[in-house]
């Protein structure tokens, strides 16, 4: 299989908190959720409910004293079982937040 993405990914399974936002800003659903894969653009995102806003706020902590949170952008959504969604999502907004949260994530895939 040929890959097309622009950023390879590393993989992992890591617990993520989501909250998924109107076009105003204002949070229109919440849940928890698991990222199994993740790049410099983006992110797979495993949740059990749809992701049915473009914009999702993602907080992750990696240690218990700090909490990092980007926003992504809703790319594309796949149902895998009736509980079992995957979307795939670009990340907006600030890049140094970004790499912060890649890193991070990064980081705890290679322990």
């Amino acid at each position: 299989m040929i890959e097309r993405r622009k950023d390879p990914r590393t993989d992992l399974v890591f617990p993520v908190y989501f909250v998924c936002l109107d076009e105003d800003g204002r949070e229109t659903a919440q849940d928890v959720a698991k990222i199994v894969n993740i790049s410099e653009s983006g992110l797979m995102l495993e949740s059990a409910i749809p992701i049915l806003t473009k914009d999702i706020r993602i907080l992750a902590s990696f240690d218990k004293q700090e909490n990092v949170q980007v926003v992504a952008e809703l790319i594309y959504s796949m149902q895998l079982a009736p509980d079992q969604i995957r979307s795939g999502l670009s990340f907006k907004g600030d890049p140094d937040q970004i790499r912060r949260f890649v890193e991070g994530l990064r980081g705890v895939a290679l322990h």
